[in-house]
């Protein structure tokens, strides 16, 4: 712009052009020797008009001459130059600035949408001749899928308000497509070669990657589409996301998750190397190659550590929960006086054959969210060796992990989803209660719940929900004191088959979910709000004035009712017997399971003992006791033709009737009137319910094209 002016300026003067292109190079050392100068006296006269007018704008100005990204670049297939969100974007601007003006700097999008924040963009003045812009990853991945963030800066000098002209340059910001993880060439059948592979995690996709488009497989392309949650889908039948049985080729196996896709490849299975490329491609042009290969082994995952060393990977057949479609988080405790827990994350030392594979070039990639494996927050990426530790404080984080190394298939993903808390309290059996031994951590639990409830009331927060973690056979509590919480939540620390707590009774009101852990003696009290939850197993448990909540898939082995006691059902039950409750009287009309939207669709799964054996106790869709009485039952055969022979059995209330002639065809049994269907040679009548009173049954079977006939009666007195 200055030399175009420069030339303009040159060709109006009367004298020399070699004199202008004179004046012209010495801006090279006019920041050294002008700002002290006369303007009026510098130049002759006739000389100085317009290239005086040049000179003194230059000086008296400052100006962005070009700028320097500081990320990767790269260009789409329209070939914008583009930067990915998976870092701060960071660019530094080079001035001319001779007087060394501090300057007030802005900087506008002018192509981007309004909506956008740029709250957390910055720009300033780095030295008296740099600036540097600063995108932040909130800001980049708002506008990431190819949405334009070319910059305009302006400059004013603060003193005198005068602008000294904008400076922009042309960037967008698009992230290319992730790698899919874990791809597996297996074999199905023997009849062809299948390509497995994990789609990237669901809060990767909804955060930059909606606008992927299409999926490659050794040249041929097809569609796939992601909606805004981050869900994917294919249109093409060769995709599959149901689960299959196939065999593993050269120990490579594939362990199936909610992201798992199938890819059917048609080809005829033969032995011997095979080799896929899988590209990944958004809208805009940008793509990502993964390679799934027999002829090279795999690295194993990294792995994932909490403080104590134990492994904190989230395993998609233990840890995914398929009612709520996610996976359970792995609970951490704050570190003893600081604000935060760690995580580390180790580069693994073999391949999926068990050969030992050499550090040298070996990396381990790695992603961290804020938030659930769902909705997230990108926090950190990064490369390293060996292994890295990362600090995490109070709140959900998702982490994404893998290995490279040359003439090595990168590993499958190693993933956990971690909650940090500082409400989670330890309690093991190898545990102890001495302040100078325990803090109640992972690394060093308490022995009791007493003591944990101790530290509970000396934080004296009735706002905070305490998690408690059972490790190992713990003895229990029977607590008679206040609590100072809003709540506790009593778990297992590993599984509910190794984790035990014997015994466990609150006088506290506070409500208390019960879940993952194995109970020994349950009592729960009158004003005690108590629920037994998600994969809790309860050996015995007494009611006493209150009622008892059970959800999900917890178990009761026995459920004593007394002064009033109930069961109440507070969530779909998936066990088809989730509690056997033994009442305080037997009677009919007595209530035994409490009010809840859950109650119709689930009392038949709440049993009772029986306590005699002349009739049955039954639990009826309000929740209440009715006796079923059971009765004499005489079964008489009134018809039976020579050709066919029906034997007749009963044990109780249970009577059952059996064609044992073979070479029967087609069987139609008639129950008093109401013809049976799914029935073959065999039917079985629950007469529970039956009044007294005579019923007919009726059977029909053809053998050799012929239809054959038998009537019997049952009789209940």
């Amino acid at each position: 712009m200055f030399l175009e002016k420069f030339r303009k300026n040159a060709e109006r003067s009367d004298k020399s052009v070699k004199l202008n292109f004179l004046a012209l190079k010495l801006t090279l050392f006019l920041p050294f020797i002008l700002p002290a100068c006369d303007f009026e006296n510098v130049l002759e006269p006739t000389f100085n008009d317009p290239a005086k007018e040049f000179f003194k704008e230059y000086t008296e100005s400052a100006a962005v001459m070009q700028h320097q990204i500081l990320v990767p670049t790269y260009n789409d297939g329209s070939l914008h130059l583009c930067i990915s969100s998976m870092e701060d974007g960071t660019v530094t601007l080079f001035m001319r600035n001779p007087q060394r003006y501090k300057l007030d700097t802005t900087v506008t999008f002018p192509a981007l949408d309004s909506e956008i924040d740029l709250s957390a963009v910055t720009i300033e003045q780095d030295t008296n001749d740099t600036l540097k812009l600063t995108m932040p990853v909130t800001f980049l991945v708002d506008a990431d899928e190819g949405k334009e963030i070319s910059p305009t800066v302006h400059l004013t000098e603060p003193r005198s308000g005068r602008n000294f002209g904008d400076y922009s340059f042309s960037l967008f910001s698009n992230t290319k497509p992730p790698e899919l993880n874990n791809p597996t060439v297996l074999n199905e059948s023997n009849t062809t070669f299948v390509v497995a592979f994990d789609m990237p995690s669901q809060a990767e996709l909804a955060l930059r990657h909606k606008d992927l488009t299409s999926i490659s497989v050794n040249g041929q392309s097809y569609p796939v589409s992601v909606d805004a949650d981050g869900n994917f889908s294919f249109s093409d039948s060769a995709f599959s996301t149901t689960q299959k049985t196939l065999i593993a080729i050269g120990g490579k196996t594939f362990t199936y998750n909610d992201r798992s896709v199938y890819y059917t490849t048609g080809e005829p299975f033969v032995e011997g190397d095979k080799e896929y490329s899988i590209i990944l491609a958004d809208k805009a042009g940008l793509s990502s190659t993964s390679l799934a290969s027999t002829k090279i082994t795999k690295l194993n995952s990294p792995t994932i550590t909490n403080v104590s060393g134990k492994s904190i990977e989230s395993k998609y057949d233990t840890d995914y929960n398929s009612v709520t479609n996610e996976y359970k988080p792995k609970s951490l405790p704050l570190l003893s006086g600081k604000e935060y827990t760690t995580v580390t994350v180790t580069a693994p030392t073999a391949d999926n054959l068990g050969g030992a594979v050499s550090s040298d070039g070996l990396e381990v990639h790695y992603t961290l969210y804020n938030g659930t494996p769902k909705v997230a927050k990108l926090v950190k990426t990064g490369t390293f060796s060996g292994s890295l530790t990362l600090e995490l404080e109070v709140g959900s984080w998702y982490l994404e992990t893998y290995a490279t190394k040359t003439n090595y298939e990168k590993s499958a993903k190693a993933i956990s989803y971690i909650r940090v808390l500082d409400s989670c309290l330890f309690i093991g059996e190898n545990g102890s209660d001495e302040d100078t031994e325990a803090d109640g951590t992972d690394a060093l639990p308490y022995k009791t719940i007493h003591k944990a409830i101790a530290d509970i009331n000396k934080r004296n927060d009735d706002s905070v929900e305490y998690t408690l973690m059972i490790q190992g056979n713990v003895t229990g509590e029977e607590n008679t004191d206040s609590i100072a919480a809003s709540g506790l939540i009593i778990t297992s620390a590993n599984s509910p088959s190794s984790d035990t707590l014997g015994t466990f009774s609150l006088t506290s009101g506070i409500p208390v979910t019960i879940k993952a852990v194995k109970v020994t003696n349950l009592t729960a009290k009158t004003a005690n709000n108590i629920t037994v939850s998600e994969d809790a197993v309860i050996t015995t448990a007494t009611v006493q004035g209150t009622s008892l909540g059970i959800e999900s898939n917890a178990q009761i082995t026995e459920v004593n009712l007394v002064s009033g006691g109930t069961l109440k059902i507070t969530g779909n039950l998936k066990q088809e017997t989730a509690a056997t409750i033994t009442p305080e009287t037997y009677a009919n009309g007595a209530k035994v399971v409490a009010d809840s939207e859950y109650l119709a669709a689930n009392y038949e799964k709440i049993k009772v003992k029986q306590n005699n054996t002349d009739s049955v106790w039954l639990v009826l869709s309000d929740g209440t006791l009715i006796e079923r009485v059971k009765r004499n039952i005489t079964i008489t055969v009134i018809q039976q033709e020579e050709d066919i022979e029906v034997t007749q059995t009963s044990s109780g209330n249970e009577v059952t009737f059996k064609l044992t002639t073979t070479g029967c065809s087609t069987y139609n049994w008639t129950v008093d009137g109401t013809a049976q269907t799914g029935i073959t040679d065999t039917l079985v009548i629950d007469t529970t319910s039956w009044t007294k009173g005579t019923y007919d049954i009726y059977l029909e079977a053809v053998k050799d094209s012929k239809t054959y006939s038998y009537h019997a009666q049952i009789t209940k007195n």
